[in-house]
């Protein structure tokens, strides 16, 4: 588990202990990952490919909350990074556009 936080640069540090890094690794390098401080099964989660996609894709579903039960209903089941066109996605702002929220 420790490998994973080896060549990160952590620019996010969640509420609960938890932190957003850019991986420097040559082979995923740029690639923005989810580090665990208590062993989620999210540990090492690639939410983007890059940091300006999630920036992109983190504020189209309203910058949704920092711990991984906040954002993972956007990946497509853990297939995907963060998705903002995933059918949750689209559940989700239909909600907060229609009680005026985005």
């Amino acid at each position: 588990m420790e490998k994973v936080f080896h060549n990160k640069l952590a620019f996010q540090k969640v509420s609960n202990g938890d932190l957003f890094a850019i991986d420097l690794e040559e082979e995923s390098y740029g690639k923005i990952v989810y580090l665990s401080h208590d062993g989620s099964e999210l540990h090492g989660y690639v939410m983007a490919n890059s940091f300006q996609e999630f920036l992109e894709e983190y504020t189209k579903i309203g910058c949704v909350g920092g711990e991984d039960w906040q954002w993972e209903a956007f990946t497509n089941d853990h297939k995907t990074p963060i998705d903002s066109n995933c059918e949750n996605a689209k559940k989700w702002l239909g909600i907060m556009f229609k009680h005026g929220k985005a």
